[in-house]
């Protein structure tokens, strides 16, 4: 399937000579939940944790080299998929969408003829798409609607002293000393030289989060905000 391709750390399967074999099956998140048997009852109630697993897609893969060429090509592929970069797999079909790779692992190569190479490719996920569009970040408006997912933004405050940032009536008060960095992901504050300051920070990350639907915004007059929403959906 020549024309099918899938990007991986921002370089494309295409530029690395390298084929998909057919297009992967997309994967569905299943939901956690939480089995409580209780006496009398007939089965089970499932308490719903509000979570969900990984997904894994699998991707068959593969090549054209001469003989000599062969070892040398599975390691420009390695170096690819084992390299450095932003972690995100994007398909061919979806491509105003990224999955979050957590694991990446590369088969053995099999040497199916004198110059065809073909190796599988499983990715392990985050189990939810990100919007491209939503990784742009933004100035930080008095609303913004969520069409999307609960998802947990990043925020950067600029300024001098202690500011406290409002979202959807729920506020946090963090010390800016120039530019600082509240990460909801990853639940982190930093300052512009990327040193770790969560001490800095009072309130719970959650509160910062932004629901489906409307969100409302407020910060601290003085200080200039902005917004990186990190859309996303199942």
């Amino acid at each position: 399937m020549s024309d099918y391709y899938f990007r991986y750390n921002g370089v494309s399967s295409t530029e690395m000579d390298v084929l998909v074999v057919r297009r992967p099956n997309m994967p569905v998140a299943q939901q956690r939940t939480q089995a409580i048997q209780v006496e009398g009852r007939d089965g089970k109630l499932y308490r719903d944790k509000e979570t969900f697993e990984d997904i894994v897609f699998a991707i068959d893969c593969n090549f054209l080299s001469t003989p000599e060429f062969f070892a040398q090509k599975i390691r420009d592929v390695k170096r690819w998929i084992y390299g450095p970069g932003s972690g995100e797999l994007q398909l061919h079909d979806d491509f105003e969408w990224f999955y979050a790779v957590k694991k990446v692992e590369i088969s053995e190569a099999e040497r199916q003829l004198k110059k065809v190479g073909r190796f599988s490719l499983s990715f392990t996920c985050d189990p939810y798409t990100y919007f491209v569009e939503g990784t742009k970040e933004r100035s930080l408006p008095q609303t913004l609607h969520n069409s999307f997912a609960l998802s947990k933004p990043v925020y950067k405050l600029d300024g001098n002293g202690i500011a406290e940032l409002t979202v959807n009536g729920n506020s946090i008060t963090v010390e800016v000393v120039d530019e600082i960095t509240i990460d909801t992901p990853r639940q982190l504050c930093y300052s512009g030289k990327q040193e770790i300051k969560n001490s800095y920070m009072a309130g719970d990350y959650a509160h910062l989060y932004l629901q489906p639907g409307g969100n409302s915004f407020a910060v601290t007059n003085g200080f200039s905000a902005s917004i990186i929403p990190n859309w996303r959906t199942l």
